[in-house]
């Protein structure tokens, strides 16, 4: 390793997925016999023969690798893809020997769960490199020194300063779920290290009530049940007796491992653990529901006894679970604690006419739904006097209304309705006439 010729600064940057590129200030330094350079670092020369258009770069063994330009007697040579030992030579020059070393990073990231957090997730981190001090820059997420924890000399928010070795731990919650890439980088000879490394996911007790499960246990399909005496963040496999595998879970921070039964078929399971072995056996019974709906009562039947359900009632997109039920939390009705067979009162009464649809969802992953019709009220006769009355009323009003006028037209004809007795008067003359015509008859016989 050199004794000298080392100047510039170890970059280390946290992503998530990727190794972050950073361009490299490269070294310069000029070339002596017998010294050792790191590789990246531009050698530089003077003093060649004026003249001389080219110098010749050769391995240790003799080895002809390239020839460098010169520009009057002037040498310059990057060295980003030597490695070993080589010497250098031009016209009217001896040879100058010198060794390029690679320089090396190392990044380790020892990733952990804890059994009691936050954190839930620690790295575990080691940066060293062969090339002198290091200044530790870190990206990837805002306010890193809130994250870190060791005896590291923090220079701001995102920086850290160590000398040649860094050993320190990062909180990686924010991370969990996730592959992450710690990469360090050299900003001066271009070289870097990174390790990629998988954050699990953190597993915190269920906000669902839990049923405490035993090994042997039955239960119902959709419980969540909890086993006792897992080992924190470890994962557990979920199979049938046949081997077929189910699912597989992480044991929650409390010690305990949640089993989600919802969509279990009927039969019996095993648990296994990381390496294999069987650690407890339950078995798996199906809830059955059946609703029907006679005479207003909703009827349901089960082969579940003490189970817990909701109800919603809906007439095509409106909500009416409010009208229908008590004990209503939004648009959802509570029913606890039925039994095998439950006859439940509905309050129709103030339903608008129409077909209503009521669905009901049980504890044991179970769904089960029946339909009812309102039906319009058909008309008493009291009812239907109403509105014959105001058609009566309407007609009679109407026919006021048109015989009114025909009597103001006909006032002068009644007038002169003497005229129109006249027909009675013409018989008492004709009358009278055949009297005197009679008389004059018996004058005319006497004489």
């Amino acid at each position: 390793m050199p004794s000298k010729y080392w100047i510039g600064a170890l970059v280390v940057l946290v992503t998530v997925g990727g190794v972050p590129g950073v361009a490299a200030a490269q070294l310069d330094e000029p070339l002596e016999d017998g010294h050792i350079y790191w590789q990246g670092t531009i050698v530089t020369a003077d003093g060649f023969a004026p003249d001389a258009q080219e110098a010749g770069l050769y391995t240790q063994s003799g080895e002809h690798v390239r020839n460098i330009s010169l520009e009057g007697g002037d040498l310059e040579l990057d060295t980003s893809d030597l490695r070993g030992e080589y010497y250098v030579t031009a016209p009217g020059a001896d040879r100058v020997r010198f060794e390029i070393v690679e320089q090396v990073v190392d990044v380790d990231v020892d990733v952990s769960r804890t059994a009691d957090g936050p954190p839930y997730v620690v790295g575990d981190v080691s940066i060293s490199t062969n090339r002198g001090d290091a200044v530790l820059r870190v990206d990837g997420f805002d306010d890193l020194a809130e994250y870190v924890n060791g005896d590291v000399e923090r220079i701001d928010d995102d920086t850290l300063k160590v000398e040649m070795q860094a050993d320190f731990s990062v909180q990686l919650d924010h991370l969990a779920g996730s592959d992450a890439t710690l990469s360090a980088e050299d900003p001066v000879t271009g070289a870097y290290g990174n390790d990629i490394f998988e954050v699990p996911p953190i597993t915190h007790p269920p906000e669902v009530d839990a049923v405490a499960a035993e090994r042997g246990g039955e239960y119902w399909a959709g419980d969540v049940l909890a086993f006792d005496s897992a080992t924190t963040h470890e994962f557990y496999r979920v199979e049938t007796v046949a081997g077929e595998e189910v699912a597989e879970q992480q044991a929650a921070t409390n010690g305990r491992l949640y089993v989600n039964t919802s969509g279990y078929s009927e039969g019996a399971y095993r648990i296994l653990n990381e390496s294999g072995d069987e650690v407890t056996r339950f078995g798996i019974e199906v809830q059955e529901l059946d609703a029907t709906v006679d005479g207003g009562m909703l009827l349901l039947e089960s082969n579940r006894d003490g189970y817990n359900a909701t109800v919603t009632v809906s007439n095509e997109s409106v909500n009416v679970t409010s009208q229908v039920f008590d004990d209503v939390d939004g648009e959802t009705a509570s029913l606890v604690t039925l039994g095998t067979e439950e006859e439940i009162a509905l309050a129709t009464d103030g339903l608008a006419p129409g077909k209503y649809t009521i669905d009901i969802r049980a504890d044991g992953d179970v769904n089960a739904s029946a339909t009812f019709t309102v039906e319009e009220e058909t008309a008493t006769p009291t009812e239907t006097a109403s509105p014959t009355s105001k058609a009566t009323d309407t007609t009679t009003d109407t026919a006021t209304e048109t015989s009114t006028k025909p009597a103001t037209e006909t006032e002068t004809p009644t007038s002169s309705g003497t005229e129109t007795s006249a027909p009675g008067f013409g018989v008492s003359v004709v009358f009278v006439a055949i009297l005197v015509f009679s008389l004059v008859g018996r004058c005319g016989s006497g004489s």
